[in-house]
């Protein structure tokens, strides 16, 4: 079982809990500062953030999610490198927004479900 210890680096907002999300751990190092949401079922970041780590939207997949909203279209990336709170190096699927927006990156429960790996069967959770 792995344990992640949170160095709170940014206080609770409003009672908000961040954490520390580094793309591309292995080669750039963008650090972001996402917001965790469980009911969000992916790492959703914008596409300067993808960019700026290096992220290739070639092989992208649209996939349309919703949200509290409504409904968007993102682009999901597979396999990407990624650690939370200084974890070891996971493998996750990322949605892009590039719709330009200034929405927070959000963690969802797929990265947190591979950060503290609790023994849950989580393949089924996702919906795609």
């Amino acid at each position: 079982m792995t344990t992640v210890t949170y160095r709170k680096n940014k206080p609770y907002s409003g009672n908000r809990p961040w954490a520390d999300v580094e793309l591309n751990p292995s080669t750039v190092h963008v650090t972001l500062k996402c917001l965790v949401d469980t009911g969000a079922d992916f790492l959703q970041i914008n596409a300067s953030d993808a960019s700026a780590a290096g992220f290739s939207m070639a092989g992208a997949t649209p996939l349309t999610v919703s949200t509290a909203g409504g409904t968007a279209t993102l682009q999901k990336i597979t396999g990407v490198s990624v650690k939370i709170e200084g974890s070891k190096t996971l493998k996750v699927d990322v949605l892009v927004d590039t719709s330009n927006s200034t929405k927070p990156p959000l963690a969802g429960r797929q990265l947190l479900m591979a950060a503290f790996d609790v023994g849950f069967n989580t393949s089924e959770w996702l919906s795609t």
